[in-house]
This record gives structure tokens, C-alpha cells and sequence, in this order.
């Protein structure tokens, strides 16, 4: 017992550590160049999930598709470490309406990773992952290496026959690195509540069904700038997601993807707004 709570409190040390070099990342501001070709750099799409989303004057859509594979499981210590393999294909309208510059931009980038699912008690988890991959445009010659990482949390704080209500905590850092020697990153908090309601005797293949929903509020350390041509900043800085979804309180695994859910929000921000599709829990 002593040696497994000599584990547990190195481990959450080395939790503080990882979240106090993510607040000090957070603090440098970001470089931009100085000639830019849209408002929204396509590598941030990796970061942001599947949807379509809107910036300023400029319209995305992004499909991420992230398989996980099971790579080694810990029981003495709860643990279990797995290998993300995320993929982004963007389709980017761009505002500008100038010579030379193309109106659509596609993209593609993969980013695969690793994360350590921690089951801290009973009711709390936390998993730290990190991320490092390459992107570049279809039609264009701009690539990037893209890097992200951070730690999530859920928390089981209400749990009854019907009921399960998680509060979902983490704090995650973006950076890419292009060819044309121009870079940028930000950091953000997130903190929000998900539920889960037993929709009476609702089955599926033997699966319960629930109904799954989310608000989730995105807070940008450092306000993350956007450029456009017209030289006129759009800035972000907070962010609001509402989500409802359909599911399990099962994964259900399909070879290399598992999901829980089949869902739809909206989330709207400083100069932006958003509708999202997703799988999975935002603590995924």
C-alpha cells in the first residue's frame, strides 16, 4: 500500500509539472508572418475535430477521423497506454478576393500520438497524450509539422440508476511549424459538464441507450489572432459548445475505432461559430 500511494503521488506531481509547462507555453506570444494568404491556418483543423466551422469572413469544413490501438495495459497501476492515429482532410473557402490566391484550399495531415488513460479513483480519470505529425495543401506547396498536447480530466461527481453527470476539465497545446519558416501556436482551457440519461428500456443489440449531452466552454490563454488580408484582426478567445448526442455508457469497438455516441453541437465564439460532428466524449 505505501508503494502504490508513493506511485500515485509521483504521478500526480508529475501531473502538476506537465500542466505548469503547458501555462508557461501558453505565455509566449505567438509569431505570425507577415504576409498571409488566408484568415484560418489549415493545420488547426487537426486540433478542432470534424465539422464546419466559420472564422471571421471564412468557411471550413474538416473530417478527422482517429483510430485508437491498444498498446499495453498496466492493471497494477490502472493504466493503459494507447497509439492515436488521427487524420484531417480541410476544405478551406477562403475570404480574399485577390489575384493569385486560390478561393478553395485543401488540405491533409496526420498526427498520430500517444495517450495514457489513468483511472486516478474510482470516479476520476485523467489522460495525458501527445501528439507530433507533418500536413501540407493538396494543390499548394505549404507544408507544416503540427504538434499538440495536453492532459484531460473527468470527473464523476453525480451517478444514480438513470444518471451520470462528469465534469470534464483539460488543458491542451497547439503548435505548427510550416516550410515557408512561419509558425504559431496557442493554448486553451477547457472546462464543461457531460451527462448521461438512461433512456428507459431503449436497446440496441443489447445496448442501452442514453442520451448524452454536453456545454463546454473553451477559454484561449493567449487570444488567438487571425489575420486577414485586409490586415483586419479577428481575434478568439472564448468559445461555448452545446452537444446532444445518442449512445452507450459501452465502447463499442469496431477493429480500430471505438465510439460511444453519435452526436451534433453547435459552438459559437468570439467571431466564430461552429457545427460539430463527433463519436466520442470531449474527454477523448
Amino acid at each position: 500500500m505505501i508503494m502504490i500511494s508513493k506511485r500515485c503521488q509521483c504521478i500526480k506531481r508529475v501531473t502538476l509539472f506537465v500542466l505548469i509547462g503547458l501555462s508557461l507555453s501558453a505565455s509566449a506570444a505567438p509569431v505570425t508572418r507577415d504576409s498571409v494568404d488566408n484568415l484560418y491556418h489549415w493545420s488547426y483543423s487537426a486540433a478542432f475535430g470534424t465539422g464546419f466551422y466559420r472564422v471571421g469572413d471564412e468557411r471550413i469544413f474538416a473530417l478527422r477521423f482517429s483510430p485508437t490501438i491498444p498498446l499495453k495495459e498496466f492493471p497494477k497501476y490502472n493504466m493503459q497506454l494507447n497509439l492515436r492515429l488521427p487524420m484531417t482532410v480541410g476544405i478551406q473557402d477562403l475570404s480574399a478576393d485577390i489575384e493569385d490566391v486560390a478561393s478553395t484550399l485543401k488540405t491533409f495531415s496526420f498526427v498520430p500520438g500517444l495517450e495514457l488513460e489513468y483511472q486516478a479513483k474510482e470516479n476520476w480519470q485523467l489522460k495525458p497524450f501527445i501528439n507530433y505529425g507533418w500536413g501540407r495543401e493538396m494543390d499548394g506547396t505549404e507544408s507544416a509539422w503540427i504538434f499538440f498536447s495536453g492532459i484531460n480530466s473527468r470527473y464523476t461527481f453525480f451517478k444514480n440508476k438513470d444518471w451520470k453527470i462528469n465534469l470534464l476539465n483539460g488543458l491542451q497545446w497547439f503548435r505548427y511549424d510550416t516550410n515557408y519558416n512561419y509558425s504559431d501556436s496557442f493554448a486553451r482551457l477547457v472546462t464543461g459538464l457531460e451527462a448521461s440519461y438512461r433512456l428507459g428500456n431503449w436497446e440496441i443489440h443489447d445496448y442501452p441507450i442514453y442520451l448524452k449531452p454536453h456545454l463546454i466552454h473553451f477559454w484561449y490563454l493567449d487570444q488567438l489572432d487571425f489575420l486577414q488580408i485586409t490586415k483586419h484582426p479577428v481575434t478568439l478567445n472564448q468559445e461555448l459548445e452545446f452537444g446532444l448526442a445518442l449512445g452507450s455508457n459501452k465502447k463499442i469497438n469496431m477493429g480500430i475505432l471505438r465510439f460511444d455516441r453519435i452526436g451534433v453541437a453547435y459552438r459559437v465564439g468570439d467571431n466564430s461559430e461552429a457545427i460539430r460532428f463527433f463519436i466520442s466524449s470531449a474527454f477523448d
